[in-house]
């Protein structure tokens, strides 16, 4: 009996999950139950001690008008009236922003600030390894104490 390619943790980077299917000649498969452990499977991977929330630019702009004490992580410079701990600028790129996602997280986690705000970069085939580290990033970071 032949068997078919799954992806235990399909972790893109420079490629993305069209191209391995390209390169195999056949559509790769999710992983399922049966499929054996595999490191980074966990929902929650590299999480700051610091309360992570991803949001998009519009949720952000609201959440910057309201709090202070936060540090955030966008794809554009802060606005004029930010009162933030700390803004790091991340690079456009995917391949860039991945390879400098956790130095940034863990000076952002370092600043003092109450909470780390994200904005959530594209959604696309592009930015996919980036979205699953950023989500596995704020499953895994603590609850504010003034949260349920």
């Amino acid at each position: 009996m032949r068997r078919h390619p799954a992806v235990l943790r399909f972790r893109t980077g420079h490629n993305t999950r069209a191209q391995l299917e390209s390169a195999l000649g056949e559509s790769v498969a999710d992983r399922d139950e049966a499929a054996p452990r595999a490191s980074g499977t966990l929902a929650a991977h590299y999480a700051p001690r610091t309360a992570l929330v991803l949001l998009d630019y519009a949720a952000l702009a609201v959440e910057l008008e309201a709090q202070a004490n936060v540090a955030v992580l966008a794809l554009s410079e802060p606005p004029l009236t930010a009162r933030v701990t700390s803004w790091i600028t991340a690079p456009a790129t995917p391949q860039a922003y991945g390879h400098d996602l956790y130095a940034n997280l863990r000076k952002l986690d370092a600043s003092g600030a109450k909470r780390i705000l994200v904005a959530a970069p594209p959604e696309n085939e592009h930015w996919e390894a980036v979205n699953d580290r950023l989500a596995r990033a704020a499953a895994g970071s603590l609850p504010l104490d003034d949260e349920p």
